[in-house]
């Protein structure tokens, strides 16, 4: 069966599947409708498939100390074989079911209200006087089809994280799949990136791209995480994460194999200079390095020209974009928060908040205006309960609008108007 149908599946047998966690909440249109069913499916799947790894090693030990304290000769209870293997399986149909979900969630809603598993984050909700989890409070609060004074649909459908643009000068996406692999997250920035080859499947799968630097600096940067604990350096079983930036004479690395009994979870960010006609190359592994059964894992590289346009070391302007120099104001976001910017010349800073007065995040940017662009760093801080921060670039549509083009970290926003 192929991975759509699996889907259109899960999606169509939600009603008998689903342990409804909203309460008395009404989605507000068919949108969030599916959003709610997908949070419900994950949660019904994670709560299914959480004891049975506890339930597998409880019987496995138990069978083994059996046959130890048995009559010599007697083997394993071929009962106990059967039902470990049974609970193997229904632990991977969990695991599978709850991959396919990530990734119906990532193709539409990760923009809006982040990562799936962050309901794993408890938020104190002073309307109503209980604990919900992250999630379940972003969907609550903050309708995904969201007009200041309305809650009609308006303008383009986002693009999806994973279909990053061809033109675009950053490229950010995440590969997942529960489970051994891991998961990596990555941004690219300083290059124009062409669509990549590669995909999902085998036991090591990522993107190879080809492209073109376009900055004066050429950074990635990302984050390696691990579902399962790690047996450490010179063992059998153990996760390593290697990262390596070059660009003309410069080259930058960064590796790290998780100690025994450590879950990986490290970020990364190399950044190297680029002189005109240099050309560069990047490689991303994050490994499962297993010696029974092989490598399992993700591997993302590329190869790049050197920039057609960069003079005196400056940064490229598009000829036909028109410098915008009045910004400060006001300005609503598609993810519900308001913005105040100010402006001094081509330094720009805001103060933004969203819609419940900042009570789920609030955070302040500091930037500059660098052609059609701003880049800046943006940091969170109460009353807002997220503590994220990273690197931010928007592109200037015009006097009136504002576009996402990167973060080095997940953020909600995608179009800013005012």
């Amino acid at each position: 069966m192929c991975r759509s149908s699996i889907i259109i599946i899960l999606l169509l047998g939600s009603a008998s599947f689903v342990v409804n966690a909203q309460g008395t909440f009404k989605p507000r249109d068919s949108d969030e409708e599916q959003a709610w069913r997908l949070y419900n499916q994950y949660k019904e799947s994670r709560r299914v498939e959480a004891p049975l790894e506890a339930q597998i090693k409880a019987k496995f030990n138990d069978a083994l100390m059996a046959a130890y304290g048995a009559l010599a000769g007697k083997a394993v209870d071929p009962g106990d074989v059967a039902e470990v293997r049974a609970l193997r399986e229904k632990m991977e149909t969990e695991r599978k079911r709850q991959a396919d979900l990530l990734a119906a969630w990532e193709r539409k809603f990760y923009w809006r209200y982040g990562d799936l598993r962050w309901m794993n984050d408890k938020i104190r909700d002073g309307k109503t006087g209980r604990d919900m989890d992250r999630i379940e409070f972003a969907m609550t609060y903050f309708p995904f089809n969201y007009v200041p004074g309305k809650t009609a649909k308006v303008g383009p459908t986002p693009t999806p994280m994973l279909q990053p643009s061809a033109s675009a000068d950053s490229t950010s996406l995440t590969l997942e799949l529960p489970g051994y692999w891991g998961h990596l997250s990555y941004t690219i920035t300083g290059a124009r990136l062409d669509p990549p080859t590669g995909g999902d499947r085998g036991n090591v799968a990522g993107r190879q791209y080809t492209g073109e630097l376009t900055g004066r600096t050429f950074t990635v940067s990302g984050k390696a995480v691990s579902d399962n604990p790690s047996s450490g350096p010179g063992s059998l079983d153990y996760y390593e994460i290697v990262v390596s930036v070059t660009v003309g004479k410069e080259k930058k690395e960064y590796g790290y194999i998780a100690p025994k009994g450590e879950k990986l979870n490290k970020s990364f960010s190399l950044s190297v200079p680029v002189e005109s006609g240099a050309t560069g190359s990047f490689s991303i592994s994050l490994m499962e390095q297993n010696a029974n059964y092989g490598p399992h894992g993700w591997v993302v590289g590329g190869r790049l020209t050197a920039a057609k346009s960069i003079s005196n070391g400056q940064t490229p302007i598009t000829a036909n974009v028109k410098p915008v120099t009045a910004l400060a104001g006001t300005w609503s976001c598609s993810d519900g928060g308001t913005y105040q910017i100010k402006q001094s010349g081509t330094s720009i800073t805001w103060e933004a908040a969203s819609a419940d007065d900042g009570r789920t995040w609030s955070h302040t940017f500091v930037g500059t205006i660098q052609g059609d662009k701003i880049v800046g760093r943006f940091e969170d801080h109460p009353p807002g309960q997220y503590r994220n921060r990273g690197e931010l670039t928007l592109r200037i549509v015009g006097g009136s609008k504002l576009e996402f083009v990167s973060a080095s970290v997940p953020f909600g926003g995608r179009v800013w108007n005012r």
